[in-house]
């Protein structure tokens, strides 16, 4: 069994959070739940600024957005990066066993340094997370926001012969209709871009073929085709999924943990959805962990992991989960 590549994160004024209680520690497949405010969506977003060394590095290819673009376009601007908006936000993250930190202080510039050994360069980063070059560990963490302008923006680039060539090459275009098909009633045979948009390719019983526009599909099954196939495409090795029960039925979600669990990426997800911690009990992932979060009244925030076999336990006694940050 692989090792999560980010072994634990802790965050010190980072966001809304003004500290933790103690370090957030992650597993190959990792649920955060908790209620509205309690950090989740700020912890996959400081699991993303691992690579980041300045807001205008950009972090979301083949989308243009920098993580200035982000931050104004999700949360009104980079000054929400700092908690209360003003002073210097540290993450620190443990990875393959070192103790890396990340630092930003306003003004648009951001540090990565090793707590034992002095600041890291580009390249000596991307060869802790095994890449030879900076460039290419760009891609290696993919946040997946809930916003639909985020999805809109990433359609759009997807489409363009650039992108979908490579989409074509990993061959994304016809995976990620497998996963679709497994849930809904028509019958797709493949992705595919005709007057420069994403289609999905649809044979009807008399030989005739139409092309249905992936805006026309629903928004679950949407954002799991466009997410699909980006991450197929350029198959990172962290995946951040924020609010992945989004407009999904309960059967899509279940396909998504399944084919999410059959990869070698680690994956960090957040989720208020009963119905996401039921379904993972169902799909059963290698060392799967669900962190519950809690914030008090000064912004600390403390965590409490749970293994799949607690988790069941507690279905089996009609407890609600969602609760279990009640408990904190």
């Amino acid at each position: 069994m692989l090792s999560p590549l980010i072994e634990s994160i802790e965050l010190t004024e980072f966001r809304g959070i003004r500290g933790c209680r103690n370090p957030i520690k992650l597993s190959r497949f990792s649920v955060l739940i908790g209620r509205n405010n309690s950090g989740k969506t700020a912890i996959l977003e400081a699991l993303s600024m691992l690579l980041v060394d300045s807001i205008s590095t950009k972090r979301f290819p083949p989308v243009e957005w920098t993580i200035a673009n982000y931050m104004n376009y999700l949360h009104g601007g980079v000054d929400s990066l700092i908690y209360c908006y003003v002073g210097k936000a540290v993450i620190n993250y443990v990875i393959h066993g070192e103790r890396m930190t990340w630092e930003y202080k306003g003004g648009g510039s951001a540090s990565i340094a090793s707590l034992k050994e002095g600041p890291l360069s580009r390249d000596q980063l991307a060869k802790l997370l095994g890449f030879k070059y900076y460039d290419q560990a760009l891609t290696s963490i993919f946040l997946l926001p809930n916003d639909t302008r985020f999805l809109r923006e990433l359609t759009h680039a997807l489409s363009s012969k650039k992108e979908w060539v490579k989409v074509e090459k990993s061959g994304a275009n016809t995976s990620i209709v497998e996963l679709i098909d497994k849930v809904v009633h028509d019958s797709f045979t493949e992705a595919t871009v005709r007057f420069n948009t994403i289609v999905l390719r649809k044979e009807l019983p008399d030989g005739h073929v139409i092309y249905v526009n992936a805006s026309d599909l629903g928004d679950g099954v949407e954002r799991v085709l466009i997410y699909g196939l980006w991450l197929e495409t350029y198959r990172p090795k962290v995946v951040l999924w924020d609010d992945i029960e989004a407009s999904a039925h309960p059967g899509l979600i279940e396909s998504v943990l399944e084919w999410l669990a059959s990869k070698d990426w680690q994956v960090v997800l957040t989720t208020h959805s009963y119905d996401v911690l039921e379904r993972l009990i169902a799909v059963e992932p290698e060392d799967a962990s669900i962190i519950a979060l809690k914030k008090d009244s000064s912004d600390i925030l403390e965590s409490k992991v749970l293994s799949l076999d607690e988790l069941s336990d507690m279905l089996e006694s009609h407890m609600d989960i969602r609760r279990v940050v009640d408990i904190l």
